[in-house]
């Protein structure tokens, strides 16, 4: 992207990894063991890293770590005090998320936004805005985003979550609309 060229046709994750020093075993494999090399994730997924490359950040990985941290305090604030701690070692010392998004150096940041757009539900919004990014950032919010529109329904009924659906379809739409175009 930041050389002019489209990621969904030029971008080879194995080359990525060696030039980001990413364990190349962590790259997706197919069922057969051969590795995925096109970019088949959602615009937001690079398009938020991007600032960072050109800025010569070379290990993006502390940011991923960062916003693991910034996940678990935002979260942490909305329950009970005797839970705090819980939310914070399941966010921060799960071992799963941990290799995934940190070793594996795939950008968490679709958790954030749906975590603010969950806890901003009863603003329509901000709260459709975060989700629809999150929707735009990676394919694992695809699967949230149907409860989220079952919250808005069971709390503020069905008309709104039309509304908010359309506002989530169009918020991830238009961050792919240059990309659709071309």
């Amino acid at each position: 992207l930041l050389a002019g060229r489209d990621p969904y046709r030029d971008f080879d994750f194995l080359e990525a990894a060696a030039r980001f020093q990413l364990d190349p075993a962590l790259v997706t494999h197919f069922a057969d063991g051969t590795q995925v090399r096109v970019y088949d994730y959602p615009a937001l997924s690079f398009l938020a890293v991007a600032p960072f490359v050109a800025a010569g950040v070379g290990d993006l990985r502390w940011i991923y770590l960062a916003e693991l941290l910034v996940l678990a305090l935002v979260v942490g604030q909305r329950v009970r005090g005797p839970w705090r701690p819980l939310v914070t070692v399941a966010v921060v010392g799960n071992l799963v998320i941990t290799r995934q998004y940190v070793l594996a150096g795939i950008d968490p940041s679709w958790m954030l936004l749906v975590a603010l757009g969950w806890l901003a539900l009863g603003r329509r919004w901000p709260s459709a805005l975060a989700v629809g990014l999150a929707v735009a950032a990676r394919q694992t919010a695809w699967f949230v985003a149907p409860f989220y529109l079952l919250a808005v329904h069971g709390r503020l009924g069905p008309r709104e979550a039309l509304r908010r659906a359309a506002i989530v379809v169009a918020t991830a739409l238009a961050v792919h609309l240059p990309f659709l175009v071309d």
